[in-house]
């Protein structure tokens, strides 16, 4: 945009070239206007309606600021993206707004959207029949759904997804996250909860992934974990406090490479964090006859407890 305006300013047949820019990235990052200032949805407004490029191809809305931007206006923008076949869509809403904005129904039928994004969006029902047959990457950002069975469902939506990225809102209803997706190549998961809250035990994930090459996970708050379907080439890096880490490294019992903060067979690289894994040690050694590579580190979201350190590493050396 900086240089289409600097482009615009040298010649006269050049003042309308920005109407043929492709792209708008909003980001509403500030917390005053001047009452002669144009709203920032005007601006908005504007630029979609004047737009006369041959397709929009990137929209991002990072609608952070606590002013109002009602849900009228997100869902006429949504539709104009949707009609100039957007393929990169961000709608990133912030949490404490008045009015909560739910998943733009429009969307749903949009089959040339390769990259969508959201932040602070309600999804209460999903329609029989969607058509997100070309998105690939899928980012969840402190989301409200309705019910556990909303999740599944809003995830079948996307058939050819590689790429999803969650982080959660305590406060999102969920209780069992199922994440079943056949196609999905790679997975960042992260809930994390200040201090050390107690766990919710009746909190957790199914992950059924059979093509999964990369999981990335951190939860601070759930109480289990189940991996369904590991492949034998997951690359993994996995930080739980409260899940049951027997039946979780039974389930990585395929995995390549591991990074834990807590037997595999095919395990040929492992790093353990060594404030609150060490007691695992001993039994995946044991269980891991092609181990080639150890780490020992203190992972950056590992727990800061370390006064069992020496104890456990002393009764270890003598097993």
């Amino acid at each position: 945009m900086k240089r289409v305006v600097a482009t615009s300013l040298l010649s006269r047949r050049w003042r309308s070239v920005w109407k043929l820019v492709p792209k708008l990235d909003f980001r509403d990052y500030s917390y005053k206007y001047h009452a002669t200032s144009a709203a920032p949805s005007e601006f908005i407004d504007k630029f979609l309606e004047r737009n006369t490029a041959p397709a929009l191809e990137t929209l991002h809305l990072n609608l952070y600021h606590l002013r109002d931007y009602s849900p009228e206006s997100l869902e006429k923008w949504v539709n104009v993206a949707v009609a100039r076949n957007v393929l990169d869509l961000n709608l990133l809403y912030c949490l404490h707004c008045r009015y909560p904005i739910r998943f733009p129904t429009s969307l749903y039928t949009h089959e040339t959207l390769v990259v969508l994004r959201l932040r602070g969006t309600i999804v209460d029902d999903v329609p029989s029949k969607t058509s997100f047959r070309s998105l690939k990457t899928l980012s969840l950002r402190d989301m409200s759904f309705s019910c556990d069975g909303t999740v599944d469902r809003f995830l079948s939506c996307f058939p050819v997804l590689e790429t999803l990225v969650v982080r959660r809102w305590i406060a999102d209803n969920v209780k069992t996250y199922s994440i079943c997706v056949p196609s999905l190549r790679s997975l960042d998961v992260e809930e994390l909860v200040g201090g050390y809250a107690d766990p919710r035990y009746d909190h957790g994930y199914v992950i059924n992934t059979p093509r999964l090459k990369f999981l990335h996970m951190v939860d601070h708050f759930s109480g289990f974990c189940s991996l369904l379907n590991v492949p034998e080439e997951l690359e993994a890096e996995i930080h739980l406090r409260f899940c049951d880490s027997d039946k979780l490294l039974g389930s990585l019992a395929s995995a390549k490479k591991l990074s834990l903060c807590l037997k595999p067979q095919m395990l040929v690289f492992l790093e353990l964090c060594v404030m609150c894994s060490l007691d695992w040690l001993n039994v995946i050694l044991k269980h891991s006859p092609k181990l080639r590579a150890l780490r020992l580190s203190r992972t950056r979201h590992s727990c800061q407890n370390s006064r069992n350190v020496r104890t456990n590493w002393e009764r270890f050396l003598t097993v």
